[in-house]
This record gives structure tokens, C-alpha cells and sequence, in this order.
């Protein structure tokens, strides 16, 4: 038979192949009842196309079913406060064709419950390593073999151990200051990406193994594993469906690896001195020697109750690896996303800094761990940082013995069941505006909805008995290092935004845009005070202001547009600009963080002269400073002042809750009408007004009571003998002009003696 002849009969068989297992996985397939895409349920490679193709989506994809696919569910939640019904859509889907996926946060506890018997997944644990590789505590598949190893490691991460640790920490963190007081002194930006990567990487490879990697000492900290910890996650989503590729990488030299793969080389780099050096500190730690200043991984390991099998150099490697990949970028992460919230939100940044001023007066007197942990507002800004960088934000299975019941659901046994802590994080009833940094939130002993402390909801470093290992290291890592930043320096934000510090993909570890630029400049300031300037629009602010425009908002306009109110009505439009740091050269431009753009209507339909507010924001690095009210009340008493405006209006939209709080609560605007699909989208408008014979009547009162304003006698006017002798002279007034533009010049106008 010719391969003309047998090739039809092969492709014959493939697809009834294909059309018995398709008909096995959505029809007679113990899960094939539970809702969610029939793509999924019938191949895992529905999720290779989120996760390789678009580049780490799979995780954003499950939030979107559960929305589409997931039926509404009346749960009742018990807790020893309270019990209460609560609708949840879409809490339980079929990610493929083995696993349920299940959002909901109350669950957590019983799918995570502490000395549970269930296994990890063993498809997704595959992803690090070959199956014949030695395995680490994190990606053992068996619950009796992980507690036995997690046992061994539990030492070297305990409260305890951190406090006798604080001298490695505490070196590090000077290494810090020194690279942070270098840039600042040469008014250079430093990426705190690098810095934060390099501070927990040089502590975490120092209790490893004894040795530091060193990255602070390089030049800006850019020698560390950020890049390489991220090519590794992005490598082991591919390597999830196509796990015999590490079999093939084996087979390579770690030096051939660095050259092809460059981002990996530093990573590369740390497992080949291990590799090489391990067998010699192994020998060494034979030898009788003082005891270390702190515990150390290896030694912990060799002096523990594990199996000889379990103390090969091969699997300690393994485990000194595993450690770096995790202890370095979810820490470092959580470090950025705090400081970078820290940063741009004036209040917060100034209430943090109030707090460690009080808590550390003398920076001199040294860094103490135990005194930054009395510190409440830094631990809520880290756990806010902490929940919204989301270390490990991709859901964890676990397999159970026994069925599982999930309100109507009943869960085969030993069927692969997951949650994310990313779900728990943005859960909107835990966590209202979720993707809010707010520090108060953790403040006072706050409760959750169901009567249970907040506390319980922080997922960040997981839960149960598979929760990671060092969370007390990195809650060290992250007191000591952002209550001593800010505490001894002062920082503003360089080319950066929140794009470059939001969670985009989900590489095992998350990430940030993959265009992201993460950077940080640093200056070195006793203090930060903050001062604004509010005066009149001029036209060389437009392009700043359409800037703010552009960033704040969906309605833009052309240049021209602003240029006409600039020119048409120059009194009515203003800008708030910061003035707190001098300008480094005269041709700096104005840092203009907010403006209020408005007219006159020039034919206004009910026959009354009035103004209206075309446009008006504030940066978000500089809300909730009262700024808009301040603009608008400006622009308010010109219009009153110098038209004669009898009221002003405006639009905005019936979803924007905020400023509709600021325009009907604080300024006294009303509705006046809806006005249907004003936006460009579609989305109906609020006719606002506000009545302006409040601020007329004001001003004609002020008027009366005043008096004119002769202005005040200066030089020889007032002096009897000065005045005779410059009679013939001529005569100098102080005048106050620019009442209607809010500000106090004096100018000098003279007057000529025949004149007077």
C-alpha cells in the first residue's frame, strides 16, 4: 500500500478520534455539566492561546467567564458574626477539561484549609522542571511528602530567625541609601525596580546560601534578576503545555543558555556558582566553624530530619533556585507598587512621613525593625501594595480525596479545583474601589462584610498550609525598606504613570506592561511641603493643559478650541500650577496640575447672561487638595464680577459620581435637566447650574462697604514737610488692581502736581 493510498485512512481514524474524545469531554465527562466555554472543556489549548499567544491572558480571561458563563448563585454565609445570603455570578466555570475554577472568597478557607489532604496539580507543577528533576518543597505533588520538606525549611523563615537576621537586612538596606544618595546628589532618576530587585535578591541569596549576589553593588542596582525571573515566567507558561522542553535545555550548557537567552544570563549566572560552589560549602560545613551571624538554607536542610534523598546537592540546588524565583520579584513588586502609590498621592505621602518622623526623630540612632512594625499607617500602605501588585495573581489547584460541595455543585473527587488570590484581592464587597490604594482601610481593626477581620481577606502571600514560606521575611524586607526610604528621602515620580506599575500579565509571577518604563527619579529633601500657585490661563499653558486633559479625561478638544476661550474670555479660565520645587533652569516649564476651562455664552437660548464650564480636571497626583473647588470658585466670582454672569452650567456625566458629589455637594450646583446621549459614546449628560447672586450680591456689598479705593500715600505724601518741598514734584500711589482675577499686585500710578 502506497502512502497516497493509506493516508486517508489515517486521517479517517484521527478525526473519529477527535470526534470520540470531543463527544467524551462535553458529553459524558464527569464535569461536563458544570458551565463554561465547550473550547475549554474540549482542549487545553483554549488556554495556550491566552496564556502564549497573547502573552499571559489566561488569568484575565477565567475573571471574563465567570461574568459570561457562571450562573447567578444564592449563597448563605455563616460566620461566628453573622449570616447572610449573597448573590455571586458566575462562581464556579470549567476552565479546561480537567479543572473547575471557582470565584468566590468565602470559599477560600475550606479549598485552602489548613492540614487539608490535597495535592497540588501535577500539569502545572511540571512547568518548572522535568519530572525526573528533583523537586522543591513549592512543587512537591503530594501533601505528606510537601509538609515533611516544608517542615525542614520552616526554621530559617520564623519570626525569630528575622529578628537575628536584621544585621543582613539592615547592611543591605545602607546599601540602599548609598545608591539612593548617589543619584540624589547627582539629581539622576534611579529605576526602583532595580533597587527593590536588588535588595531582596542580595538578602534572599545571602540566607540561601552564605554568599550575596551583590547586585547593590553594581552601577543603579541594574545587575539583578528582575528581567531574568521574568524571562524564566514567560518561559514556563510554554513550558506548562510542552513540558519535555526541559528536557532539551538540560542537555545545554548554562553558558550556551546565557549567549541564546540573554535576559536569563543572571539567573543562569547564580545557578552556576551554586552548582559549583555547593559542593565546597558543603565540605566546608563538615569542618567545625563558628556559627554564622544567621541561618543559612543549605546547613538547614543538611541538619534536618529529611531523607538522605532529599539532601542531595542536586535537589538543595533545586531548592536554592526555587527560592530566588520567589522571594525576590513578588517582594520587589509589592515594594514598587506601594512606592509608586506613595509618591503620587500627596495625603498619603504626607501621613506616612508624619508617622515615621514621629516613630524614628534621629535618623542617626540606626534602623530598628521592631520600631518600624509599631508603625500602622506604613503596615496599611504594605498591605495595600502587597494587594494590588499581585505577586502570584494565576489561580492554584489543588486536589481533594473526598467530593467537594460548593452550594448546588457536587465536586468529583480528586478533580482539579482552583481559586485566584487575585479574585480575592479586587473583590468589590471586601474590598470597595478595589483598585484604590487606601491605607485607611486596614486602619482600626476594620471588618468585613460577614463580621470576620479584614485581616482574614489578605491573601498576598497566600493561605493554608502550602502559603508561602517566607512571608515573614518578606513583611521584614518590606517594613525595613519602604519605613527607611521614606523616612530618609524624598521622591518624585520620573516618566512614570500608573500603566507602568499595573498588573497586565500573568507570567506565574505578575507583570507589569512589557513596554512598561518603571521608572523613579529620587531627590533628597529634609521635607516635602506642598505649594500651589492658582492663577489666570495664559496661552503658553495650553499644550500642559491639554496634557491634563488628554490623561484625566475621554472628552478632548483641539488646540485651537482652548486657544479661543484663552483669547475670547482670558478672565474666566485659570490653572493650578505646583510651585513646591524651584524650577532647575528658567526654561522649565509650569508643572500645571490642574485647570478649569470657561466661557460666556455668547447667544444663550433663555435670553440670560451666563457662563458655562467647558472643561475641568486634576491630575490624580493632586486630588483631594480641594484644588477643583478652588478652580472653580475662581472662575465662578469672574464671571459674576466681570460679565455680570447671573449663573453658570455645565455637563457632566450620570456615571460620574465623584464630581457629581463636588459640583451638588460642595458648590451647590442642581440638576437641571438630563440631556440624552450628550457624549460622544452615548452616555446621557446632567445639565447642571449654580444660581451666581450669592457672589453678585457679595460683591455689590463689598463695593458699598469699601468705598473707592484711593489707594495708600507712599514716598512724600502724608509728610506735611515732605509734601511741601514736592508740591512741585510728583505725587505716587499704591493701588490695588486685579480684583476680579483673585490676586493683590500693587502698581504705582502717578500724579502729576497740576493734576493733583
Amino acid at each position: 500500500m502506497t502512502i497516497a493510498e493509506f493516508l486517508p485512512a489515517v486521517c479517517v481514524v484521527f478525526a473519529l478520534w477527535l470526534a470520540i474524545a470531543a463527544l467524551r469531554r462535553l458529553v459524558f465527562h464527569p464535569l461536563a455539566h458544570f458551565p463554561g466555554p465547550k473550547l475549554a472543556a474540549l482542549s487545553k489549548w483554549y488556554e495556550f492561546y491566552y496564556d502564549v499567544v497573547l502573552k499571559g491572558q489566561f488569568t484575565f480571561q477565567i475573571q471574563d467567564l465567570h461574568k459570561k458563563y457562571g450562573t447567578a448563585t444564592e449563597c448563605y454565609i455563616v460566620s461566628a458574626e453573622s449570616a447572610y445570603n449573597k448573590l455571586i455570578l458566575g462562581p464556579i466555570i470549567r476552565i479546561n477539561p480537567e479543572e473547575l475554577h471557582i470565584s468566590d472568597s468565602h470559599f477560600w478557607d475550606e479549598l485552602y484549609a489548613r492540614n487539608s489532604k490535597a495535592d497540588k496539580y501535577s500539569w502545572m507543577t511540571a512547568r518548572f522542571s522535568p519530572s525526573s528533576a528533583p523537586k522543591t518543597h513549592a512543587d512537591t505533588v503530594e501533601y505528606q511528602v510537601h509538609r515533611i520538606r516544608r517542615a525542614a525549611l520552616n526554621p530559617l523563615f520564623s519570626k525569630r530567625v528575622i529578628y537575628e537576621s536584621e544585621a543582613l537586612l539592615s547592611s543591605k538596606l545602607s546599601l540602599v541609601c548609598e545608591q539612593l544618595t548617589q543619584h540624589s546628589n547627582s539629581s539622576r532618576p534611579i529605576n526602583l525596580v532595580d533597587v527593590w530587585t536588588a535588595f531582596t535578591g542580595d538578602i534572599i541569596t545571602g540566607l540561601s546560601w552564605g554568599v550575596c549576589y551583590d547586585s547593590l553593588a553594581s552601577e543603579g542596582c541594574r545587575d539583578n534578576f528582575h528581567a531574568s525571573v521574568i524571562s524564566a515566567g514567560r518561559f514556563s507558561i510554554f513550558s506548562l503545555h510542552f513540558p519535555s522542553v526541559h528536557y532539551i535545555l538540560q542537555r545545554i550548557p548554562l553558558e550556551w543558555l546565557a549567549k541564546l537567552w540573554p535576559n536569563r544570563a543572571p539567573l543562569l549566572h547564580y545557578r552556576k556558582i551554586v552548582r559549583e560552589q555547593l559542593p565546597q560549602l558543603l565540605r566546608d560545613d563538615a569542618q567545625p566553624t563558628e556559627k554564622p551571624p544567621h541561618p543559612i538554607l543549605f546547613k538547614e536542610i543538611l541538619r534536618s530530619n529529611l531523607p538522605p534523598a532529599d539532601k542531595t546537592i542536586p535537589r538543595i540546588a533545586a531548592e536554592t533556585s526555587n527560592l530566588v524565583g520567589a522571594g525576590v520579584e513578588t517582594v520587589a513588586r509589592a515594594m514598587c507598587v506601594a512606592s509608586f502609590h506613595i509618591i503620587i498621592n500627596p495625603l498619603i505621602y504626607r501621613r506616612l512621613k508624619q508617622e515615621l518622623r514621629e516613630l524614628i526623630p534621629d535618623t542617626s540612632a540606626g534602623r530598628n525593625l521592631r520600631v518600624l512594625e509599631r508603625g500602622a499607617y506604613l503596615a496599611a500602605c504594605i498591605r495595600e501594595g502587597v494587594r494590588l501588585a499581585g505577586g502570584i495573581p494565576g489561580r492554584l489547584p489543588r486536589l481533594h480525596d473526598k467530593e467537594l460541595v460548593y452550594g448546588p455543585w457536587i465536586i468529583p473527587a480528586r478533580t482539579p479545583v482552583s481559586m485566584s488570590i487575585r479574585d480575592v484581592d479586587l473583590d468589590e464587597e471586601i474590598f470597595p474601589e478595589p483598585r484604590r490604594f487606601m491605607p485607611e482601610r486596614w486602619l482600626g481593626n476594620p471588618k468585613a462584610p460577614d463580621g470576620i477581620p479584614l485581616e482574614r481577606y489578605f491573601m498576598g502571600f497566600g493561605k493554608g498550609d502550602r502559603g508561602c514560606l517566607g512571608i515573614n521575611l518578606a513583611l521584614a524586607e518590606l517594613t525595613l525598606g519602604l519605613g527607611t526610604a521614606f523616612r530618609e528621602f524624598e521622591f518624585e515620580l520620573f516618566e512614570t504613570d500608573e500603566r507602568d506599575v499595573e498588573l497586565a500579565h500573568d507570567f506565574f509571577l505578575g507583570s507589569s506592561p512589557l513596554d512598561s518604563k518603571e521608572g523613579t527619579a529620587v531627590e533628597s529633601e529634609s521635607d516635602s511641603v506642598l505649594k500651589m500657585d492658582i492663577r489666570v490661563l495664559r496661552p503658553s499653558d495650553i499644550p500642559h493643559v491639554q496634557t491634563a486633559n488628554i490623561t484625566n479625561l475621554p472628552e478632548n478638544y483641539f488646540c485651537k478650541y482652548y486657544l479661543y476661550h484663552a483669547l475670547s474670555w482670558p478672565q474666566l479660565s485659570y490653572v493650578a500650577v505646583d510651585v513646591s520645587r524651584p524650577p532647575k533652569s528658567p526654561y522649565d516649564p509650569p508643572k500645571i496640575v490642574g485647570y478649569v476651562l470657561a466661557k460666556m455664552e455668547e447667544d444663550p437660548a433663555d435670553g440670560i447672561q451666563h457662563g458655562h464650564i467647558t472643561s475641568l480636571s486634576v491630575m490624580r497626583t493632586h486630588r483631594r487638595l480641594g484644588l477643583a473647588e478652588k478652580l472653580m470658585r475662581q472662575s465662578q466670582r469672574a464671571m459674576a464680577e466681570t460679565f455680570g454672569a447671573h449663573y453658570v452650567s455645565l455637563h457632566v456625566r450620570v456615571s460620574n459620581t465623584a464630581a457629581l458629589r463636588l459640583y451638588r455637594d460642595t458648590l451647590g450646583f442642581g440638576v437641571d435637566k438630563v440631556e440624552a446621549k450628550y457624549y460622544a459614546d452615548g452616555e446621557d449628560a446632567y445639565s447642571m447650574r449654580m444660581d451666581l447672586s450669592d457672589i453678585r450680591q457679595a460683591m455689590i456689598d463689598e463695593i458699598i462697604s469699601d468705598g473707592e479705593d484711593e489707594g495708600e500715600p507712599v514716598g512724600s505724601m502724608g509728610n506735611k514737610e515732605d509734601e511741601a518741598a514736592d508740591s512741585k514734584g510728583e505725587k505716587k500711589r499704591k493701588v490695588k488692581v486685579g480684583r476680579a482675577l483673585g490676586v493683590g499686585e500693587l502698581v504705582e500710578r502717578n500724579e502729576s502736581a497740576q493734576a493733583a
